[in-house]
């Protein structure tokens, strides 16, 4: 199915510290914005017409907001014949709210605000997201840190701009060694090749960084020396570090002490690349550094002061695991 998206209404964004994008409503002559489609539903299906306060699914020409505690996942599988793509123009984020998409899920999308940084959260497994700009604006602060943001489970991500904030967690999976890519080819059809053997991927023409990197592994893949992922791909202009990680500055660690580097530098000079390495227990326990898990794998931990090790709290919050 080949879908053309369609301009709407812009909603009201600092894109950066000194730009703003005003609201078409604002343009001499411009219609007035739509009413978004609120989740207004219980049992979380997407595909479900009474779930949404417009009285059917949101299609192309809708703006879709999420809000509160709303939990709302995107399974093919629950889909009606001809929705083999979750499409819409605009999708607001906020507060606590979570857009989950199962395997081989695809959304495509104008625009994505993303309003609570921290808490708010978007989770792809195995799936592709094209179209439009991400832009993020910061939230609460938690506790236990970043608990919002964007996490893939080997998916791709292809967008215009992106814009992260302070706060925002970006979650990369690692599942193999071939980087995870959606897009149409020249007649149209969607090409997506993600999930098991595949690395999460952001592609766009402008990246503006901040915000914490995530790193996770999938399908009980383990980086070797020599390794290389480039998670972030760059048509044109990239700004910004991750907190913490500076150039060449060791990422993550698996527990046989192979040790991920991150550079800014990578492919043709401007993306953001991660390189397997050896490294010492020393660099490996040094408090920037991630421990690199396999997710899919649960281990059910009875003892509660095992239970509420730093390794464990952190493994169990990604996951949805209660701790104490």
């Amino acid at each position: 199915m080949n879908l053309e998206l369609k301009p709407i209404t812009a909603l009201l964004l600092a894109a950066t510290a000194s730009l703003q994008v005003l609201p078409a409503a604002a343009q001499v002559g411009a219609p007035p914005p739509p009413t978004p489609a609120q989740y207004e539903g219980r049992d979380g299906n997407w595909y479900n017409p009474a779930n949404w306060s417009i009285g059917r699914v949101p299609g192309i020409d809708d703006c879709v907001q999420l809000d509160g505690r709303d939990r709302v996942s995107i399974d093919f599988a629950l889909a009606a014949p001809g929705q083999e793509t979750a499409a819409y123009n605009d999708i607001i984020i906020v507060a606590a709210a979570q857009l989950t998409t199962q395997q081989g899920a695809v959304m495509e999308s104008r625009q994505v605000m993303h309003r609570q940084a921290t808490t708010a959260r978007i989770v792809m497994h195995g799936g592709g997201w094209i179209g439009g700009d991400l832009i993020t604006e910061p939230g609460r602060a938690s506790l236990l840190g970043p608990e919002g943001g964007l996490w893939l489970d080997p998916s791709a991500v292809a967008k215009t701009h992106v814009q992260l904030v302070d706060g925002f967690r970006m979650q990369f999976g690692l599942g193999g060694r071939s980087p995870a890519s959606a897009s149409r080819d020249a007649s149209g059809a969607l090409q997506l090749a993600a999930g098991y053997g595949h690395y999460s991927t952001l592609t766009a023409d402008s990246v503006a960084l901040d915000g914490h990197l995530w790193l996770n592994l999938h399908h009980e893949f383990r980086p070797v020396r020599g390794d290389r992922f480039q998670l972030i791909k760059v048509a044109r202009s990239s700004s910004g570090e991750f907190n913490g990680l500076p150039e060449g500055a060791l990422a993550a660690c698996t527990a046989d002490g192979v040790g991920l580097s991150i550079s800014y530098r990578g492919g043709d000079g401007n993306d953001v690349e991660l390189i397997a390495a050896d490294a010492s227990l020393k660099a490996c326990l040094a408090p920037t550094v991630q421990p690199l898990f396999q997710i899919n794998r649960l281990i059910s931990i009875d003892n509660p002061v095992v239970a509420q090790t730093r390794e464990y709290v952190l493994l169990a919050r990604q996951v949805g695991v209660p701790t104490l």
